[in-house]
């Protein structure tokens, strides 16, 4: 797990909340895959205020389901900080009203939750193939993960910073410097190598104009 330049309490807080949620024991087990029912962003929260939005992949074969929760609170004058999870279906799952009221008590960071289209807390194929690296030898053949495609992890930041960045932005005054970005299991190795592509890296946290 990695934050990026930005690390508030209460944000710390929550990346560690989840980080409990998803216990060692759920990551070496298989997922669970039972269907989800509601969660707080179809129950309402008097803390924040979400949206929904879905975005396609550019070929057309992965269909994102995007959590945007936006504090019912006056942005800073820079801009709120954001945290983005990966993994949108379970970590949106696992969000609380309680949790909401503590981050709302402090800085609260506007709550970007990136999933996919689909009424089950994750999507294997899809995230099989978004949070990991290509080869860095193309002589070597990109490895399958129980039969299912791998490899996708630079098209998915290329997607992030294309289309879920400067969205977000536009539907909340955001700081880049305060840019957060969580993940568990794959979604942490997509974390882990974010934060050594340094290209990358810099590009989350640079501002980007609209």
């Amino acid at each position: 797990m990695r934050n990026t330049r930005f690390s508030p309490p209460l944000v710390i807080s929550l990346l560690f909340t989840l980080a409990l949620l998803f216990s060692p024991a759920t990551l070496l087990a298989r997922p669970d895959l039972k269907p989800l029912g509601k969660n707080i962003a179809d129950t309402g929260s008097a803390y924040y205020q979400f949206e929904t939005h879905f975005f396609n992949s550019a070929a057309g074969e992965r269909r994102y389901k995007v959590w945007i929760g936006i504090p019912e609170k006056a942005a800073p004058s820079t801009g709120y900080p954001v945290l983005y999870m990966l993994d949108g279906n379970a970590a949106m799952a696992h969000l609380s009203e309680p949790l909401l009221k503590q981050m709302f008590e402090d800085q609260p960071p506007v709550l970007v939750a990136v999933g996919y289209d689909t009424n089950l807390p994750f999507d294997v194929i899809a995230r099989s193939y978004d949070y990991t690296p290509t080869s860095a030898d193309p002589a070597v053949k990109q490895p399958l993960v129980q039969g299912r495609k791998t490899g996708g992890s630079q098209e998915f930041r290329q997607f992030l910073l294309t289309q879920i960045i400067p969205y977000v932005e536009k539907r909340a005054p955001s700081d880049p410097s305060k840019r957060a970005i969580w993940g568990h299991s794959f979604g942490g190795l997509f974390v882990l190598d974010t934060f050594y592509n340094a290209t990358w890296f810099h590009d989350f946290l640079r501002p980007h104009r609209h």
